[in-house]
């Protein structure tokens, strides 16, 4: 539960720099600091929990996810509306929502709920700042969903394994936690 507290309060107190920004008329520089806020929020997390094998999953999935989403910048080479190179997919896009589907899995849904909200609002920023499409975003949001899910394992993990030996038959069941 204190984690689920300090999630809301970081992500809380990055909601509303983000607002003043907004209320600016400066929504790309609102979904930037909610961005850094979703990357805080989940490494924050792993370091509060210890969570070396989180870290080492947090790790694959991000290294994948920017190689993947810069690999395809640069081969598909799409035009922004604003005129510029690299639309196709959204980064900021796919680290939000690699970081939202991290605590999701790693962590359970009721934790994630709030990076979930904010990887929204860096997709919506990203459009609405016209430096992405509608696709863009949505192709960022897959992709960066897709690695985290790949790479991590929930912490609550129960294996059953069946043990049949000579004289003896059960099961062997282990829950980590």
């Amino acid at each position: 539960m204190k984690l689920f507290k300090l999630f809301a309060f970081g992500l809380l107190i990055n909601i509303f720099i983000s607002s003043y920004c907004f209320a600016l008329d400066d929504v790309e520089l609102a979904g930037d600091i909610v961005l850094a806020g979703l990357v805080g929020a989940t490494s924050g997390s792993i370091v509060y929990m210890k969570d070396k094998d989180g870290a080492v999953q947090y790790g694959e999935s991000a290294l994948s996810n920017l190689g993947l989403t810069y690999g395809l910048k640069t081969t598909i080479d799409k035009k922004r509306p604003n005129g510029k190179k690299g639309s196709f997919p959204s980064a900021h896009t796919s680290v939000a929502f690699q970081n939202a589907v991290f605590v999701h899995k790693r962590y359970g849904l009721k934790k994630a709920i709030p990076l979930y909200l904010g990887a929204s609002f860096v997709g919506f920023s990203r459009v609405e700042s016209k430096q992405h499409y509608v696709e863009d975003v949505l192709a960022g949001a897959g992709l960066g969903a897709l690695c985290s899910m790949y790479f991590t394992k929930p912490t609550n993990v129960i294996s059953v394994v069946p043990v049949v030996e000579s004289k003896f038959y059960g099961v062997f069941v282990n829950l980590k936690w």
